[in-house]
């Protein structure tokens, strides 16, 4: 399993870079196609935050929630809630490692 990093999407959508957007286009094809590929809710995140307000060319949220549903939520690996915290933090607290 692969993790994608927000900024292969963003090259994706973003086409001032016609080399990157292919580029990306092309990795993510191949990963979903393949199931090798996953995400996290952060990249989420940080993809609606860029393509909506810091991109070059910002998309519409309409556009941006169709790339959500249709291409990052069925990469998400994992969704975290209260429980996964609190384990966290257990497991910070007792192996002393980084949150």
């Amino acid at each position: 399993m692969l993790f994608i990093d927000t900024n292969i999407f963003i090259y994706a959508h973003d086409e001032t870079d016609i080399q990157k957007t292919q580029t990306a286009r092309k990795l993510l094809a191949e990963l979903s196609a393949t199931k090798k590929g996953c995400l996290s809710t952060q990249v989420i995140q940080e993809f609606c935050n860029i393509a909506l307000k810091k991109s070059t060319y910002p998309l519409k949220a309409r556009d941006v929630r169709l790339i959500v549903r249709e291409l990052l939520i069925p990469l998400l690996a994992h969704q975290p809630d209260a429980q996964f915290y609190l384990r966290t933090l257990e497991t910070y607290d007792h192996y002393s490692l980084s949150f």
